[in-house]
């Protein structure tokens, strides 16, 4: 598969997303004017520079799934409290019947949190026919009992989509890229997102004190 095909798919997904949201609350003689109007642009690649926020300059910040890496700090202190691993959650969607397409865990507002992004109706369903959504909720707790939001805005549907696209392409499911990652560190958050026209799990593990990243491949799953 070509880097261009791989592009157009990715923004294809998040077009036809968008684009279905907005003719739901058209009339039919407004149709073709807000399907107009509705396709994004297609996004440039995103990528990643060296050097970072993080312990030795390896945490930067990662566009996709909105990190803020300015709350690096507060999340390393935060995260020995919780009471649940990324898997955790990630196993969790996938007993509901839903394909995690995107999880992390992040310092917000004061709190620890910890998020899933999923597609309900799975991988085998494009982008434009599926419900994304996601799953975010205290890790504190002894239950993880996630608030849901099904998403609708521009922003968040166009993320989601393109999460839910590579996924599409993986042989490796979410699940899959976590686990392998435990042999570098404690998985702190997993994100599909493309880099130079290169599609790559985005993966930041804790050591000790310190966050680190890895990289793994879309399309073979293997570290980079």
């Amino acid at each position: 598969m070509s880097t261009m095909n791989l592009s157009n798919r990715i923004a294809a997904a998040a077009a036809t997303s968008l684009i279905a949201i907005t003719l739901a609350g058209c009339d039919d003689r407004d149709k073709t004017t807000a399907a107009s109007m509705a396709a994004p642009a297609a996004a440039p690649a995103v990528s990643y520079p060296a050097g970072g926020p993080g312990a030795g300059g390896n945490v930067t910040k990662a566009a996709p799934m909105d990190r803020d890496t300015g709350s690096d700090a507060e999340l390393v202190k935060a995260l020995p409290a919780s009471k649940h691993a990324l898997i955790d959650a990630i196993q969790t969607i996938e007993r509901a019947g839903e394909a995690p397409t995107a999880a992390k865990f992040e310092y917000e507002d004061g709190a620890l949190h910890l998020a899933v992004y999923s597609s309900a109706k799975g991988t085998k369903t494009d982008a434009e026919h599926n419900v994304l959504k996601e799953h975010k909720g205290d890790p504190l707790q002894t239950a993880w009992t996630p608030k849901v939001e099904t998403f609708e805005d521009v922003e968040h549907v166009s993320r989601a989509a393109e999460y839910h696209t590579l996924m599409e392409l993986s042989p490796r499911s979410l699940l899959d890229i976590a686990t392998k990652a435990q042999a570098e560190g404690i998985p702190v958050w997993v994100i599909p997102y493309v880099s130079n026209g290169t599609p790559a799990f985005d993966v930041g593990v804790l050591k000790g004190d310190q966050l680190s990243r890895v990289q793994y491949g879309v399309l073979d799953g293997e570290k980079k």
